[in-house]
């Protein structure tokens, strides 16, 4: 079981990016937010392998309230939290996207 993580500068982007978009709409949802992408990244830690795989060695952890999944990739015992998606987003697309490419060969 993998013991560590990071958060990878593409999934601060990410979160940060959709904080503003929830503070925007309603106060405090974008608290709500991370704090959902919290609980769900503790869940990852303790069971990293129970979620699916959906591109090479990336697997995706649905976040409950909100529609994102936290995009992931274990190497080594170690945890590297890829991004944080929201679910319209084209599976195409992220193929393309660098950091995908990076972790996970």
């Amino acid at each position: 079981m993998a013991e560590k993580y990071k958060l990878e500068p593409s999934a601060k982007k990410d979160i940060k990016e959709s904080v503003i978009y929830y503070e925007e709409r309603k106060e405090g949802l974008g608290g709500e937010f991370i704090d959902e992408v919290n609980l769900k990244i503790q869940e990852i830690a303790e069971k990293p392998e129970k979620y699916p795989l959906f591109h090479k060695e990336a697997r995706k952890a649905s976040l409950k309230r909100f529609p994102f999944n936290s995009i992931y990739a274990i190497k080594d015992a170690f945890i590297s939290i890829i991004g944080v998606w929201h679910k319209s987003r084209d599976p195409n697309q992220l193929e393309k996207e660098s950091m995908m490419n990076k972790y996970c060969k």
